[in-house]
């Protein structure tokens, strides 16, 4: 499953990208790899992005560098945004566990954040700083981790964990350790503790509210999501197989036992299916919720039952390219 990569497209490796592309180099490029970059010199308006400068030229073509993105607090509980630093302050958002968001400083008790664009203010004893990280360079593999496995640098010194059921990246095999990045996480892990996903399968991340269908390491479809209720019937973690796929099918669960579109089910009797109101010509009325639902913090305060509620488009997408034996990851 290894990809062969060539130096060209070494050169073209983007810092966040899951698939590569060419574009058709002149052979003489190839050479530049091999050049000791402390002797070049570049001309200040050589980008058509005078924000690059040259040691951001540097870093972005050297395949396989871990790269500081700087402090994130990372929500550990569900947890109020508010617009001041103040705990009777106007409430203007709610993090479930594990969502991350850059950190833009503190306040007193509170980290202030760059809540979507807005500056947002959290209670500290609710959350966690942290630097977030990312590799650079191009990805060959994607795995599972199904415990918590810890990160090392390229010292050898322990500098992280990775949570069990998470999902990541790999860029490189290096015998015994993998280089990889998972969630803000980067460094090497011993490649005896984590489990290579294959083929086409989906990853659904409850702390995002998105779900992702790949094929190996391409990302064929991504959708937001509504997930279980936080609190009382939350999605099951963890890597499963989807066991029975179903059509025009009828809830067992209010609001009035809705019909669906699509289900496909992977844990029990929770499944990925569409849950947006949608008239079907010969069906009648499927599901029942609004467009705007989905995403977000929905799951927080009117999550499922435990299944994974899709839009209705994407959830006729997933099943097209799902099918019973393929896998289902529900992240945090």
């Amino acid at each position: 499953m290894k990809l062969k990569i060539s130096k060209k497209l070494l050169l073209l490796a983007t810092t966040s990208t899951l698939a590569l592309s060419g574009c058709g180099l002149d052979e003489d490029i190839e050479s530049a790899y091999e050049v000791n970059f402390e002797t070049v010199s570049v001309e200040p308006n050589y980008f058509s992005n005078n924000k690059i400068d040259n040691d951001e030229m540097l870093r972005s073509i050297e395949p396989y560098s871990v790269i500081n993105d700087g402090l994130y607090i990372k929500a550990l509980t569900t947890v109020n945004v508010r617009k001041q630093s103040d705990v009777n302050s106007e409430k203007i958002g709610l993090l479930g566990p594990g969502a991350s968001f850059r950190y833009e400083g503190e306040v007193g008790d509170f980290y202030k954040i760059d809540y979507n664009g807005n500056i947002g203010y959290v209670y500290k004893e609710y959350a966690d700083l942290y630097v977030r990280e990312h590799v650079a360079g191009p990805v060959i593999d994607t795995v599972y981790f199904p415990e918590e496995t810890p990160v090392y640098d390229n010292e050898s010194n322990q500098k992280s964990v990775i949570s069990k059921n998470e999902f990541g990246f790999v860029y490189k095999d290096d015998n015994d350790l993998l280089l990889v990045e998972s969630d803000g996480v980067a460094g090497y892990v011993n490649k005896n503790q984590v489990m290579s996903m294959d083929g086409i399968y989906a990853v659904v991340d409850i702390s995002d509210q998105i779900i992702r269908i790949y094929n190996e390491n391409e990302v064929l479809m991504e959708s937001p999501v509504v997930t279980g209720n936080a609190s009382t019937t939350p999605t099951k973690e963890g890597l499963h197989t989807i066991h029975t796929v179903g059509h025009n099918y009828k809830l067992n669960s209010p609001p009035n036992y809705p019909f669906v579109n699509v289900m496909l089910k992977f844990y029990n009797n929770q499944g990925l299916h569409d849950a947006e109101y949608y008239n079907d010509p010969v069906y009648g009325r499927h599901g029942w919720r609004a467009t705007s639902e989905f995403g977000g913090s929905t799951y927080l305060t009117n999550g499922s039952h435990g299944c994974v509620n899709m839009p209705h488009d994407a959830a006729v997408e997933a099943d097209e390219l799902l099918q019973k034996g393929d896998k289902v990851l529900v992240k945090r």
